[in-house]
């Protein structure tokens, strides 16, 4: 979902549930070394036109705290005023075909999102990238639930 409303109202949320089988070498350890990227592309005639991408580094703090932390079989990011950019939190899980997930919530005017509609021909692309070992989590968005110019809401195939 991508909510365009000029500022600090902007909004990016993507929710990956029930993933593939994710093993937890895959997440490396962003704690310490692995950087994250969350890219968003958006299909046009002439290919995939990259629209979106934001990043979570291992050495970030939040608050005066890391921002990564470790969870039940995985990680989560955590940055509740925005100090590092535009994503707010992120959690990725390991897990077996059905059991892993992820999910991003970016928020605010350094999210710098596109103009709205996007042209969604036929689909938008989501990505979760590993920056550390390139493992990425992929979701295609081709039923579009609501497209206009302040909003785009989507479900995955």
């Amino acid at each position: 979902m991508l909510r365009n409303t000029g500022g600090a109202r902007d909004r990016f949320v993507w929710k990956w549930k029930k993933g593939g089988a994710t093993a937890a070498g895959d997440l490396g350890d962003p704690t310490s070394t692995a950087d994250y990227a969350v890219c968003l592309y958006d299909k046009v005639p002439a290919g995939m036109r990259p629209v979106l991408e934001k990043h979570a580094r291992a050495s970030d703090v939040c608050n005066g705290l890391p921002c990564w932390s470790a969870a039940a079989a995985g990680y989560k990011y955590r940055d509740s005023k925005s100090e590092r950019g535009a994503i707010r939190n992120l959690t990725i899980k390991a897990g077996e075909a059905g059991r892993s997930s992820l999910s991003v919530r970016a928020v605010g005017p350094t999210l710098s999102l596109p103009v709205l509609p996007l042209a969604k021909n036929p689909s938008v692309t989501a990505q979760l990238i590993n920056l550390e070992n390139g493992k990425c989590w992929e979701a295609t968005f081709s039923t579009v639930l609501s497209s206009d110019t302040a909003r785009f809401k989507a479900r995955s195939d």
